[in-house]
């Protein structure tokens, strides 16, 4: 099997040298991958704060850098569906406390104060960019990039000629500031506190590999959440939750997370073609029979 170069390849999110050892970030990582291409997208969240504020204020940039183009209409500033409180919510799992002028938030988790929600852009490049103001204590920034699912996935299909019930077996892959592939930009590298990585895949489809442990899962009922990801309120889905936190001075400089998934797909066309074939196989089988039965009984 040909494996797809984008799932082995690294995001590469990065920033000037001499920030990156004067911020704390955090990444927040939603992968929803439904079985239809048309609704799959890759959702990332960046917390940024200021560990030396009285002594580091001048504004700088993010840039992250994908693997693969981006095309201008499958790329999503998120930033103004979270100025809803029940969506900010529903991101964070908590409540969010979000100023009367829908810029501002707060949260009990992180403990940092007022956090500004910030636009993203993208470049002609397909790079995307976060800047952070001058004197800004604590940036969010949110985006969406869509039809994600052939960049970072490969797909095997069972033989329907077998058995008619599609088994669809899929390797999912993410890489963000792999050593092997950025040795010369390692000091431009954002170093991470915390990874939060939540994979939303549809309910018929059971993971059955990863590479970190699970922290939780549950099934996707809230109606709000099937507004905000675009899917369809009758298809259930269920989230795996991935969770790496670093409680001391140490960062994650690098991360990967491979999954693999198993899904079975009802065909009714290839139910008919393999029962056709079953009962052809029958007749042929009855006929040679029959056809066995009066050559020995003339014969003999």
């Amino acid at each position: 099997m040909k494996i797809n170069p984008y799932c082995t390849q690294a995001i590469f999110i990065n920033v000037d040298s001499d920030v990156a050892d004067k911020i704390d970030a955090i990444l927040h990582l939603n992968i929803f991958l439904p079985n239809d291409n048309k609704h799959s997208y890759i959702e990332m969240g960046i917390l940024i704060s200021r560990k030396e504020y009285n002594n580091f204020d001048r504004n700088f940039n993010i840039e992250i850098v994908f693997p693969f183009g981006i095309l201008k209409d499958e790329f999503a500033d998120v930033k103004d569906m979270l100025c809803d409180g029940k969506t900010l919510n529903m991101i964070f799992n908590e409540e969010s406390h979000l100023d009367k002028n829908k810029l501002n938030f707060r949260l009990r988790e992180y403990k940092l104060g007022d956090i500004k929600l910030c636009n993203t852009t993208i470049n002609s490049d397909s790079s995307i960019i976060m800047s952070i103001e001058e004197k800004q204590k604590n940036s969010y920034f949110r985006f969406r990039i869509k039809n994600i699912r052939d960049k970072i996935t490969d797909t095997v299909l069972s033989d329907t000629k077998v058995n008619p019930f599609i088994k669809m077996i899929k390797t999912i892959g993410i890489s963000i500031n792999l050593d092997r592939q950025f040795t010369k930009q390692s000091d431009k590298r954002i170093k991470f506190k915390e990874i939060n990585t939540f994979v939303i895949l549809d309910s018929t489809t059971e993971l059955i590999e990863k590479s970190r442990p699970i922290k939780s899962f549950r099934v996707l009922e809230d109606n709000l959440w099937n507004q905000y990801i675009g899917s369809d309120t009758n298809q259930k889905m269920t989230v795996y939750q991935f969770k790496d936190k670093i409680l001391d001075d140490c960062t994650i400089d690098n991360y990967q997370l491979f999954l693999k998934s198993l899904h079975h797909k009802s065909s009714k066309f290839e139910k008919y073609k393999f029962l056709s074939f079953v009962i052809f196989v029958a007749i042929i089988s009855n006929a040679i029979y029959d056809l066995l039965k009066w050559f020995f009984n003339v014969t003999f």
